[in-house]
C-alpha cells in the first residue's frame, strides 16, 4: 500500500503525469492510521497501558535521520539551484519547520496553497505530510489512552467499544471541519482561499483520514468474519475508487473536502482485502516490485520532490520526461539511504549506542543551523546577487501593505497615503490590482512633484470596474467586490483631484484562464470577445460616474506580460548569465496580446468627457522586440510586474498624464453628446 501511495504521488509531482496523484498522500495517512493503531492497540490490550517513551523513541529513530540527510542536501543544493530573491528564504523557513515537524503550519502561513506557484517551487513542500503524520503520532496515543480510561471507569475490561467511540468521534469532527473549511467563505480565517489552505495543510482537518485506518485496526475480528467474495469485491472496489480519484481529480478539485472521501474509502477497502485474502488485488500489491518500493517509500518520498524541483531549476522549459527522469534518479539516493541509514538505525544495528534524545537533537539542530547561515553568508559576498536584490525589491503596495485596504481601513490613512509638505492641492487616488501597485513609485513622484497627496489601494487579481469576476479556483470574490464598491463610492463621496486606474486587463480578458466576467445583468463571459465587451461596458460605467462629478481618470493600459520571473532565477544562472533569467517576445506578438484590452479601454474612455488612457508599451518595447531585461537593467521583477528602478523612469510620463488629466476637471460636459462623439484623448 505504501508502494502504491508513493508511486501515485511521484507520478503527480513529475509534471502532472497523473493529475490526481496527490491523493497518494491520503493513502499514506489511512495506512499510517491502520498500522500505528494496530501496534498500539496490541500493547494496550495486553498491558493495559502504553510505553510512550518507547513509542516516541522508535518514531525518532525511524523518521529523523533520513529526514535530516535530505534537509542538509536541500540546504546545500539550494545555494546554487534556488533563487536568492525569495526561493532560498522560503526553502530555509520550510526546512527549519520541517526539522521541527511543523512544516504544514509554515506552509499554511508562507504560501497561498499547495497548488500555487510559490509552493510548487519549494523543494521542501512535501514535508507538510511528515508534519501532519508526526503530529498524529504525538496526539493519537493520548486519544487511545483517553478511550481506555473511559472504558475502565465504565468497568469494561476490554475497552474496545469506548476506544472505537472516541476514534469515531474524532473522525466525525475532523471530517466535518475539513468539509466546512474546504468550501466556506468568511469565518474563521476571513476568506475562502485561506480557509481552504488550512483545510489542506492542518492536522485537525486531516485527522479523520488516520482515524479511518484506526477504526479498521480496532475491528480485525469483524473483518476476518467477512465472506471471501465480499472481501475480494471490497479490494477490487477500493482499487477502482483510488484509480478514479487519481485519474479524474485535478488541481481544480476542491480538496480535501468531500472529494477526499473517495481515496480514503478506497484505501480502507484495499486494507480490508489485504487483511482477509491473498487473492485478486491483494496478490498484485504483494508483488516483489511494489513491496520493494513500499519498503523504501519513506526515503523515496523524501528524495523525489527536491530532485524534481531542482531539475526544473536546471531546465525551466523541461518536458515531463525530464521531470520523470529526475524522479526515477531520486530512487538511487533513496535506496542508498534506506540500505545504509534508515533501516540500520531503525533496527538498532547502526548508531545503536547513540541515545534517542541526542540523535533527535543532532538531526534537528544540524539542518536548522545550516539553513540559517549558509545562504545568507554566501549571498552577502556575491555582487551579482546583491545587484539583483536591489532591482527586484517589492513596490510600495507590498512594503506598505496597501493591499485589500478599504477607505475606512486605518492603513489607508496611516501607511497608504503620502502627503506633500505645506498646503496640498488635493488628493490623487491610485487604484486597481497589483498592476496598479507597480506604478506606485512613479505615481507618487508625479503627485508630489505637482503638489498633490497620493492614496494607494490595490487588490491582487481583482479587476477594478463595474464587472463581477468569477474564478474557478479559490479566490475571495466577495472581498474583491467589496473593494471595488467601497473605493467607487469613496470617489463619489470625497472626490479626488484625479484617479489613476490600472488593471492586468489582458489577464482578465484571456480565454481559457478559468475566469468569467459579468457586467450588469448579462450572462457570464468566457471568450475574449465577450469579456472585452463586458470590460468596455463595466469600465465605461465607472468612468462615467466619476466624470459626471468632475473627477478625471487616467486608465493605464496593461504592460506586456511575459512567462518569466526574476525572483525565481537560481543563483548559478545569476552568476553566469543574468539575461537567461528573463524573456523576450516579438513586438507584433505583444501588440496582439494587448489588443483586446487596449481596444476595449480606448472605446470606454472615448465616450467619457474626463477620461483618457496612458500606454507605456513604447517605453518598454523597441519597434521589433519586448524584453524583461535591457542594458543591464531589469524592466520586470516577474512576468507581469515592472521592477522598481525601471518604474521610476516612468515618473515624467505620469507627471504629464496627471497634468493633462487635471485640466479636464474644469471642462463643462456637453448637454447631449452625439452618439460615438469622442471627448477623451491619450494622456501619454
Amino acid at each position: 500500500m505504501r508502494g502504491l501511495a508513493v508511486v501515485l504521488v511521484v507520478l503527480y509531482h513529475a509534471g502532472g503525469v497523473l493529475p490526481g496523484g496527490f491523493i497518494g498522500v491520503d493513502v499514506f495517512f489511512v495506512v499510517s492510521g491502520f498500522v500505528i493503531t494496530r501496534l498500539l492497540w496490541e500493547e494496550l490490550s495486553s498491558t493495559h497501558t502504553l510505553d510512550l517513551k518507547r513509542f516516541y523513541t522508535r518514531r525518532v529513530r525511524r523518521l529523523l535521520p533520513a529526514l535530516c540527510v535530505v534537509l542538509i542536501f536541500v540546504a546545500v543544493a539550494s545555494l546554487a539551484l534556488d533563487s536568492p530573491l525569495g526561493g532560498q528564504q522560503l526553502t530555509a523557513r520550510t526546512g527549519i519547520s520541517a526539522a521541527l515537524f511543523s512544516a504544514n503550519a509554515a506552509l499554511f502561513v508562507l504560501t497561498g496553497g499547495y497548488f500555487d506557484a510559490p509552493a510548487e517551487a519549494n523543494p521542501l513542500l512535501h514535508t507538510w505530510t511528515l508534519a501532519v503524520e508526526e503530529q498524529f503520532y504525538l496526539a493519537f496515543p493520548l486519544v487511545l489512552l483517553a478511550g481506555w480510561a473511559v472504558a475502565r471507569r465504565s468497568r469494561n475490561p476490554r475497552g474496545s467499544r469506548a476506544v472505537v467511540l472516541v476514534v469515531a468521534a474524532t473522525l466525525a469532527l475532523s471530517l466535518a471541519a475539513g468539509i466546512f473549511l474546504t468550501y466556506t467563505d468568511g469565518l474563521p480565517f476571513g476568506s475562502a482561499p485561506v480557509n481552504h489552505s488550512f483545510a489542506f495543510f492542518a492536522s485537525p482537518t486531516r485527522a479523520w483520514e488516520f482515524a479511518a485506518g484506526a477504526l479498521l485496526a480496532l475491528a480485525p475480528a469483524r473483518v476476518a468474519r467477512m465472506p471471501q467474495i465480499a472481501v475480494r469485491t471490497a479490494a477490487g472496489g477500493g482499487a477502482v475508487l483510488i484509480a478514479l480519484a487519481a485519474v479524474f481529480y485535478t488541481e481544480e478539485t476542491p480538496f480535501p473536502g468531500v472529494a477526499a472521501m473517495l481515496p480514503v474509502l478506497g484505501t480502507c477497502l484495499l486494507i480490508v482485502g489485504g487483511t482477509a485474502t491473498t487473492h485478486g488485488v491483494t496478490r498484485l500489491l504483494t508483488g516483489r516490485a511494489i513491496t520493494w518500493l513500499g519498503d523504501r517509500s519513506y526515503s523515496w518520498y523524501l528524495w523525489h520532490w527536491p530532485f524534481i524541483v531542482f531539475a526544473g531549476a536546471l531546465r525551466p522549459e523541461a518536458s515531463p520526461a525530464w521531470l520523470v527522469s529526475a524522479a526515477l534518479a531520486s530512487l538511487v539516493p533513496a535506496a542508498l539511504a534506506y540500505r545504509y541509514l534508515e533501516d540500520p538505525i531503525r533496527r538498532g544495528t547502526a548508531w545503536g549506542h547513540v541515545g534517542s534524545v541526542r540523535l533527535a537533537l543532532v538531526c534537528t539542530v544540524a539542518p536548522i543551523v545550516l539553513f540559517m547561515t549558509a545562504a545568507p553568508a554566501a549571498n552577502s559576498v556575491l555582487a551579482p546577487v546583491q545587484d539583483l536584490r536591489v532591482q527586484s525589491r517589492p513596490h510600495l503596495d507590498e512594503t506598505r501593505h496597501c493591499t485589500a485596504n478599504l477607505p475606512s481601513d486605518p492603513r489607508t490613512s496611516r501607511d497608504c497615503t503620502w502627503t506633500v509638505p505645506g498646503t496640498s492641492r488635493g488628493r490623487i487616488l491610485l487604484l486597481g490590482d497589483s498592476n496598479a501597485g507597480h506604478f506606485a513609485e512613479p505615481a507618487l513622484s508625479a503627485a508630489s512633484g505637482l503638489g498633490y497627496d497620493l492614496t494607494l489601494a490595490t487588490f491582487g487579481g481583482c479587476p477594478f470596474a463595474d464587472v463581477r469576476v468569477e474564478y474557478e479556483i479559490a479566490y475571495d470574490e466577495n472581498g474583491c467586490a467589496r473593494f471595488v464598491s467601497a473605493w467607487t463610492a469613496e470617489v463619489t463621496h470625497s472626490p479626488p483631484v484625479a484617479v489613476i486606474l490600472s488593471n492586468a486587463s489582458t489577464e482578465y480578458l484571456s480565454a481559457g484562464n478559468g475566469l468569467a466576467l459579468t457586467a450588469g445583468t448579462s450572462s457570464a463571459a468566457r471568450t475574449t470577445a465577450a469579456k472585452a465587451a463586458h470590460w468596455q461596458a463595466g469600465l465605461g460605467r465607472t468612468l462615467q460616474r466619476w466624470s459626471d462629478i468632475g473627477v478625471p481618470t487616467i486608465v493605464v493600459h496593461t504592460v506586456p506580460h511575459f512567462q518569466a520571473d526574476l525572483r525565481a532565477c537560481p543563483v548559478y544562472r545569476i552568476m553566469t548569465d543574468q539575461g537567461a533569467c528573463g524573456a523576450r517576445l516579438p513586438r507584433n506578438a505583444v501588440d496582439q496580446q494587448l489588443k483586446a484590452a487596449r481596444d476595449a479601454e480606448v472605446a470606454a474612455t472615448s465616450v467619457v468627457l474626463r477620461a483618457g488612457t496612458l500606454d507605456l508599451t513604447a517605453d518598454i518595447c523597441s519597434a521589433t522586440t519586448c524584453a524583461t531585461h535591457r542594458g543591464g537593467t531589469w524592466l520586470y521583477r516577474d512576468g507581469a510586474h515592472l521592477s522598481v528602478p525601471f518604474a521610476m523612469t516612468l515618473a515624467e510620463r505620469f507627471t504629464s498624464a496627471v497634468r493633462r488629466a487635471v485640466r479636464t476637471s474644469s471642462l463643462e460636459p456637453p448637454s447631449e453628446p452625439a452618439l460615438g462623439q469622442t471627448h477623451a484623448r491619450s494622456l501619454g
